[in-house]
């Protein structure tokens, strides 16, 4: 079974994680803080991590050093929502 879509709650924070079917392997990111923001999920992790860590930016806030305010098991937790709804 295919995930099109899914949402959490993440520090407070509603995410709805959508599959985009017109790009394959992008997925959107709704919350009602920051609005939407699609992201393209391809197969290299460097890249897709890069997305991850946008949005924890937007979920946790930032550090003075420009990284999200969160553990780096948060952001692979949220890397890992966006592949299975990118269906990597």
């Amino acid at each position: 079974m295919e995930i099109l879509e899914t949402k959490v709650r993440i520090n407070g924070i509603e995410l709805t994680f959508l599959r985009q079917e017109e790009i394959p392997g992008a997925v959107a990111v709704e919350t009602d803080e920051c609005g939407r923001e699609e992201f393209a999920m391809d197969d290299t992790d460097e890249i897709t991590f890069v997305a991850a860590k946008a949005v924890a930016l937007g979920v946790y806030g930032q550090r003075r050093n420009g990284n999200p305010n969160c553990s780096n098991s948060d952001v692979h937790e949220i890397w890992n929502l966006m592949k299975q709804v990118a269906g990597m």
